[in-house]
């Protein structure tokens, strides 16, 4: 399970309002793009920008724009790699 710790609030293009500062919340998603990369977080209907956290898996921290399961970047990379 991928958890958030909402860190940076000045950070971003929109106030997370309803979140607390120091605090960690469960991820449910991770859309990243080209340009952004949002998170919904378990309870809440609305996306958040990344960049307001820090992410962990296992109470470890983790890396999220340099993990292939969630940065779909890299997994095209890493299937062109395999075809060469």
């Amino acid at each position: 399970m991928v958890i958030a710790k909402y860190l940076y609030p000045e950070n971003g293009y929109y106030p997370a309002e309803d979140l607390t500062v120091g605090s960690s919340y469960k991820v449910e998603q991770i859309m990243m793009g080209q340009s952004r990369t949002d998170i919904s977080l378990k309870g809440y209907t609305k996306v958040f920008n990344s960049v307001q956290f820090e992410f962990f898996e296992n109470g470890k921290p983790l890396d999220i724009y340099h993990d292939p399961r969630f940065n779909p970047y890299l997994r095209i990379h890493l299937r062109h790699e395999k075809r060469e």
